[in-house]
């Protein structure tokens, strides 16, 4: 269809046409630390934060560049640009690996944000590290899904726990930022799930000895009564109880249907289920 026959249309079915167009998106954000010799070279615009690792200045989120693809209607023509516009897209301010800066629009009501491979440095807690709120204090507001890796959740912790501390006076500024947060897609990371059973079974014949979780772990159901606990915990915040919806692989973030399991157990039958 050409330009000429689309604006022959009426508005209102050109609008639909426009509509077609907004397709929602996963921007992925990785995580970086910067160490002292970097820093005079790259110019950074988001806060710096002193890390506790020796030598190190600070820790941020990045966007691959490929990952985002352009949404056709902000590019078609002003009409449709203005129509993406009216339906909640917006610039965020992204930068790169080396720092360069790159404008993305995104929309938090359509778009879900992945953080992914954050496993190793923030591990459970990083919906609380002051990583994201202040590098992203007005997206972190906004965002309404969320996508992590299973991983997040270490095989070390006891899937019994709250995800935050009981004590309320240590509890960090950042876990009260995400207030628009209505959902968390839990992506099965199948190569911890599965290099940590097969570490089950062979630590009897091994010299380092792996220690199962206490209770095997229920997904998404312990993750869903994870978040319940810390509102409880939390009767004075604002902020939503998420929802949780779990999902084999990272192509059925945005559209996959909720999945369940039973992981971290040997035998793990469902884990293998999972990654057929």
């Amino acid at each position: 269809m050409t330009k000429d026959t689309i604006f022959s249309l009426p508005r209102p079915v050109r609008n639909i046409i426009w509509e077609k167009t907004l397709i929602p998106q996963v921007i992925s954000l990785q995580y970086r630390r910067v160490f002292h010799a970097e820093r005079d070279n790259v110019q950074y615009t988001f806060p710096i934060r002193l890390s506790p690792q020796a030598g190190d200045i600070c820790a941020f989120l990045y966007i691959l560049c490929t990952d985002i693809s352009p949404i056709a209607s902000l590019c078609i023509c002003q009409e449709s640009r203005n129509y993406a516009l009216s339906q909640g897209y917006r610039a965020w301010e992204l930068q790169d690996k080396s720092g360069r800066t790159r404008r993305v629009m995104w929309n938090p009501v359509r778009d879900t944000v992945f953080f992914d491979g954050l496993t190793q440095n923030l591990g459970k807690h990083f919906f609380y590290d002051d990583v994201i709120a202040q590098q992203f204090p007005a997206e972190v507001m906004q965002v309404r899904f969320l996508a992590v890796l299973s991983s997040h959740w270490p095989c070390e912790v006891s899937h019994k726990a709250p995800l935050v501390c009981q004590d309320r006076r240590t509890l960090p500024a950042s876990s009260l930022q995400f207030k628009a947060l209505s959902e968390i897609c839990v992506v099965l990371d199948a190569p911890y799930e599965s290099g940590y059973v097969r570490s089950i079974k062979s630590s009897s014949t091994r010299s380092v000895n792996i220690q199962p979780p206490l209770t095997s772990w229920r997904v998404p159901d312990d993750i869903e009564k994870e978040f319940r606990m810390e509102k409880e915990n939390l009767p004075e915040s604002d902020s939503n109880v998420p929802k949780v919806r779990f999902v084999r692989s990272q192509d059925r973030i945005v559209n996959g249907s909720r999945e369940s399991g039973i992981l971290r157990c040997s035998p793990c039958p469902d884990l293998f289920k999972l990654m057929d």
